[in-house]
């Protein structure tokens, strides 16, 4: 899968648990506001969504959390 999103994007958050979307807060998506434009800003983002997801998780879950965030 990550071979054909390669193509429109230079990063790419995954999970082999699949977190579902309302584990994930749409309010970091301000971000993308709120930096100078740069191409760190896809990078910054990723990360932001999975320190956030893993958080969230973290409440929940009482196994291994398993997220990546790859910069191509």
């Amino acid at each position: 899968m990550a071979e054909l999103l390669i193509q429109f994007t230079d990063v790419l958050l995954e999970s082999p648990q699949n977190p579902h979307l309302s584990q994930m807060d749409s309010k970091k998506m301000g971000l993308m506001e709120n930096v100078s434009k740069s191409e760190d800003l896809s990078l910054i983002l990723a990360n932001e969504m999975a320190d956030q997801i893993f958080q969230c998780l973290a409440k929940e879950i009482q196994t291994i959390i398993a997220l990546a965030v790859y910069d191509f």
